[in-house]
């Protein structure tokens, strides 16, 4: 009779933000939810910005190592000087109430990143502390609050939730460590990302299969660039002949959005359904016992 040794492994979760939205000083009752978010000073204008990131995925029964949330920079009004930004976990939620004159309350101990001569480009700031308070139970997820240096003249320029550029969203990694029974032989894992570029149709595709043997966990992370609505549904096989389907889950045109697969298998895929021509981008990250 074989037997299960308990392993510790230490992995890694990506998650995209899922919601974002930006406040103005000079439109105190309005907010924006477009492609990009901004935080700090122009002229007498200041913005600060929110995003959120289900971690629901996450594990019940894992130690948290570290926490990384990752900005793609898209441009800087004043790039010659050192910057501070402030990521400030949130109290209360945030969304379409949300105005410069009704902000949600903040957990007042930022964490700080000190940003350098940079105009463009990918900034990875830690956020440990924040995530741990988040597993710990001391404080609920409600998103995070960005600010800038509002005393000084500059604009920090960010891509969204919403970006249509899937490199443009902000995304969190976190690594952490896991205690799971492995069947003998297999006590290593490896982290894998799948990318595919597909061309839908009015009608019906497949994305190419994957082997999830061995699978632990996946994230799929689909970006509708086209302009019609599509229709993504799981599908799961043992053989890539006979397939089952799973969840289905709408992708509104210009938006990203994210399915955990269900059902573990050999073989996975995707079938997309739309009534009309377009691109998706799908971005596959998954572990396996090796």
């Amino acid at each position: 009779m074989g037997f299960f040794a308990e392993v510790i492994y230490v992995l890694l979760g990506k998650f995209i933000s899922t919601k974002s939205l930006m406040i103005k000083r000079s439109q105190p009752n309005k907010n924006y939810k477009g492609d990009i978010i901004k935080c700090g000073r122009y002229n007498e204008d200041i913005c600060k910005s929110y995003i959120y990131f289900d971690l629901s995925s996450l594990p019940e029964n894992i130690d948290i190592i570290s926490a990384k949330l990752y900005l793609n920079l898209i441009n800087r009004l004043n790039p010659s000087s050192l910057y501070t930004i402030n990521i400030y976990p949130l109290l209360d939620d945030f969304g379409d109430f949300t105005t410069y004159n009704f902000q949600p309350n903040i957990l007042e101990i930022p964490l700080s990143y000190n940003l350098i001569y940079k105009r463009k480009g990918r900034i990875e700031i830690n956020i440990t502390d924040i995530v741990l308070r988040w597993r710990n139970g001391l404080l609920i997820n409600k998103g995070l609050l960005i600010k800038g240096e509002e005393s000084r003249l500059d604009m920090l320029v960010f891509g969204s939730a919403y970006n249509n550029d899937y490199n443009n969203i902000p995304s969190l990694e976190i690594a952490y460590s896991i205690q799971s029974p492995t069947p003998p032989g297999q006590k290593f894992v490896r982290y894998f990302d799948y990318e595919e570029t597909i061309n839908y149709i009015n009608g019906t595709v497949k994305s190419q299969p994957i082997d999830f043997s061995h699978l632990i966990q996946a994230t799929v992370f689909v970006n509708n660039i086209g302009s019609y609505d599509v229709v993504v549904t799981s599908q799961y096989s043992p053989n890539n002949v006979i397939w089952i389907q799973d969840f289905s889950k709408k992708i509104v045109a210009g938006t990203t959005s994210y399915i955990i697969p269900k059902i573990y298998s050999k073989y996975y895929r995707l079938l997309i359904q739309s009534t009309g021509n377009g691109i998706l981008k799908v971005y596959i990250s998954y572990m396996v016992y090796l």
